[in-house]
């Protein structure tokens, strides 16, 4: 009798959750007839969009330290001279601008544009 009574709780539960995710499919289809998912986003652009992928841009030497004077350390861009070599990556229409220079000896230093309207 214990065992039935079990069994009968058991499949009371189980009948109770199946109806729940057979709902669960009815419910979301319901979702999206009020509520159109795929225009929500519309508005919104694409990170991976053409105007948000970056340039990157290379300069060594003089050309480097005249790119890169306004973001970096200026001492250390006229001490390098000619040894130093630049990657510049900017982002068109955002405002956002990296500058990365290096040189033999192992120095670096990083800069940061940002233009905020």
């Amino acid at each position: 009798m214990i065992k039935f009574l079990c069994m009968a709780i058991l499949l009371a539960i189980l009948l109770a959750f199946s109806t729940s995710f057979v709902n669960a499919g009815t419910f979301l289809d319901e979702i999206t007839d009020v509520l159109p998912t795929e225009s929500v986003n519309q508005w919104q652009s694409s990170p991976y969009t053409e105007d948000a992928a970056p340039i990157q841009s290379h300069y060594s030497g003089s050309e480097c330290t005249n790119k890169t004077q306004t973001q970096l350390n200026r001492e250390t861009s006229k001490q390098n001279g000619n040894s130093s070599e630049c990657y510049i990556s900017e982002f068109p229409d955002r405002g956002i601008e990296t500058h990365i220079q290096s040189t033999e000896q192992g120095d670096f230093s990083v800069g940061v544009k940002w233009e905020i309207d």
